[in-house]
């Protein structure tokens, strides 16, 4: 398989979702408040972190302003801007990347996934640099079948199953071309990975700690903070 060459990084951090099964009243769940921060910016601080990524465009829903002046001081500097959202993910990350040159790397970071570390978003980006698209994967835990009406109709093997979490990587060039696919299929609720699968392209598979969960449902909250919480903590072992 040709190697990709290193060029220019940049990231997508998804902070536009509509958050319909976490809510705290009014508030999406991406500017959740834990240990003072709202809940995108823990994301956004760690690819700050990375000086290889000369980019990153933050998705905000319209009327974000309070949102973004938490970040003016990085829009100032050129190293952030700002996409509004459109009607659905696809569309909105196909915008940000439209924001961008058309050559290169971009790593795709949900805003909901705090507890990604640099060093998995470097390892996903090593694999994308090699394949051409990466994703970080946790292997199944429980065991999983397809359902047919309210039975069981065939137990999967869970050796040969994992799920998908952040961060993403991929070729420029070639993310635009798996959504070009689903905006002629008409596809518009599939994982960015799936739509270069579609195109018969390879993703690899970066193996995540199990402690990079993302806030989907409200008993996750009280794991996050406490994740977050032991990740600060002065007295970690490091």
């Amino acid at each position: 398989m040709k190697k990709i060459q290193k060029t220019e990084t940049y990231a997508i951090l998804l902070a536009g979702g509509e958050g319909k099964r976490y809510r705290v009243g009014k508030v999406r769940k991406e500017f959740v408040s834990f240990l003072g921060k709202p809940l995108f910016l823990w994301s956004l601080e760690t690819l700050l972190a990375l000086p290889e990524i000369e980019k990153i465009v933050v998705v905000f829903p319209e009327g974000s302003e309070k949102y973004e002046r938490l970040v003016s001081k990085h829009i100032a500097s050129g190293r952030v801007s700002i996409f509004c959202a459109l009607k659905n993910r696809h569309e909105s990350i196909r915008g940000a990347l439209l924001t961008l040159p058309p050559r290169g790397m971009v790593v795709v970071q949900d805003g909901i996934s705090p507890l990604t570390s640099l060093a998995l978003i470097r390892e996903t980006l090593k694999e994308a640099r090699r394949v051409g698209a990466a994703t970080a994967s946790i292997s199944a835990i429980y065991r999983v079948f397809a359902q047919k009406g309210q039975y069981i109709d065939k137990v999967l093997e869970r050796s040969r199953l994992a799920y998908t979490v952040s961060p993403q990587a991929f070729s420029i060039p070639l993310l635009h071309k798996g959504l070009e696919w689903a905006k002629k299929k008409g596809v518009t609720d599939r994982a960015m990975v799936e739509l270069i699968r579609k195109i018969g392209k390879s993703v690899g598979l970066v193996r995540s700690p199990e402690e990079n969960i993302k806030l989907t449902f409200p008993h996750d909250a009280l794991t996050i903070e406490a994740l977050l919480r032991k990740k600060i903590s002065p007295n970690r072992k490091r």
